[in-house]
C-alpha cells in the first residue's frame, strides 16, 4: 500500500503503475485463484455479451447461494472479464465465491466506440434477465439475495441500470417480494464512480461525446439522481435497496472526489434512497 502514494493521481496515468504493484501479488496466489470453478456463458447477441460465473468450492451448483454481480471499469473503452495475460478480475471471482460464498458473476459489456448510452445499463439488464431465465446455472429457482457492485465506468453503468426509468420494469421484479423472481436485489455498491463530467480531462472528451452525445449532463449519474429527486414518480427507482458509495483517498479530486461529494449531498438531501 505504501507504494501507491507514488502513483499519479490521473486515472489514465495510474493504471499501468498500479498494475505493476498488484499483479505480482495476484501471481503469487495463482493456484488458488485458478482453482475456483468458472463457467462462461453468452447473455446476448453482441460478441461482448459474455459472462463468467464463479462457484464456491463447497457448493459447485450454487444451490441456495446469494448472487453477486461485479461490473469492472475501463474508461468506457477497455476491459475484459478474464485475460490470458493476468488474473485481474478472476481474483475477484475467486474471492467472492470462496471467501464470501457468493455465486459470482462478472460480465463483459459493450465499449466505445460501439457503445452508446444507455448501452451499459442495457447490458446489465440483459445480464440480470439471463440470470433469471437461466437460474439453473446459478443454483435454482428459489428466491435468493442479489448484490451488485460496479467500479468506475462499471459503476456508471450500474447506476444507469438502477436509476434510469428505462429499466424500471426489471427493477420492479428484482425488488419485489414475489417468489416468482429468483433474485431479490438487496444492496448496490458504487466504487470510485465519476458521477459527472462537467470539466473532463481532455483525453476523456471524445469518449464521453461518443457515449453520451448531447445528453451527458442529464444522463450521467448525477443527472439521473437529480431526475429522481425532481420526479417523485421515479422515487421508487430501487425500493428497499441499500446503497454504498466508496472512493479512495488517492482518487483524483477533479475526476472522482469532487463530483462524489456533490452526489452524496444530493443523495442525502433527497430522502429517497437508503444508504
Amino acid at each position: 500500500m505504501d507504494q501507491l502514494s507514488s502513483v499519479p493521481s490521473s486515472i489514465a496515468e495510474s493504471i499501468e503503475p498500479t498494475l505493476k504493484i498488484y499483479l505480482p501479488l495476484l501471481n503469487k496466489n495463482s493456484t488458488a485463484i485458478k482453482s475456483t470453478l468458472r463457467k462462461t456463458f453468452s447473455y446476448g447477441p453482441n460478441p461482448r455479451n459474455n459472462l463468467d460465473i464463479y462457484y464456491p468450492a463447497n457448493n459447485p451448483t450454487g444451490a441456495g447461494c446469494p448472487v453477486f454481480i461485479y461490473t469492472y471499469g475501463g474508461g468506457f473503452t477497455r476491459g475484459d472479464r478474464a485475460s490470458e495475460d493476468h488474473l485481474l478480475y478472476r481474483n475477484l471471482g475467486h474471492f467472492f465465491a470462496e471467501k464470501c460464498g457468493f455465486v459470482t458473476v462478472i460480465p463483459d459489456y459493450r465499449l466505445v466506440p460501439e457503445a452508446r448510452f444507455p448501452s451499459g445499463g442495457q447490458d446489465i439488464e440483459m445480464v440480470v434477465k439471463w440470470l433469471i431465465d437461466n437460474n439453473g446455472k446459478t443454483g435454482g429457482p428459489q428466491p435468493r439475495p442479489l448484490f451488485m457492485m460496479g467500479n468506475s465506468a462499471g459503476a456508471v453503468h450500474l447506476c444507469t441500470f438502477l436509476l434510469h426509468p428505462s429499466f424500471a420494469e426489471l427493477r420492479g421484479k428484482i425488488t419485489s417480494d414475489s417468489d416468482a423472481c429468483p433474485l431479490r436485489l438487496k444492496a448496490a455498491v458504487f466504487c470510485s464512480m465519476p458521477t459527472s463530467f462537467r470539466s473532463p480531462r481532455p483525453y476523456r472528451v471524445p469518449v464521453l461525446s461518443t457515449y453520451y452525445g448531447e445528453t451527458m449532463e442529464q444522463d450521467c449519474p448525477l443527472g439521473l439522481l437529480e431526475n429522481c429527486t425532481k420526479n417523485k414518480g421515479v422515487s421508487d427507482a430501487a425500493p428497499g435497496v441499500k446503497f454504498l458509495l466508496l472512493y479512495g483517498s488517492l482518487d483524483p479530486e477533479d475526476e472522482i472526489l469532487g463530483c462524489n461529494k456533490e452526489f452524496i449531498e444530493l443523495w442525502r438531501s433527497s430522502g429517497i434512497f437508503r444508504y
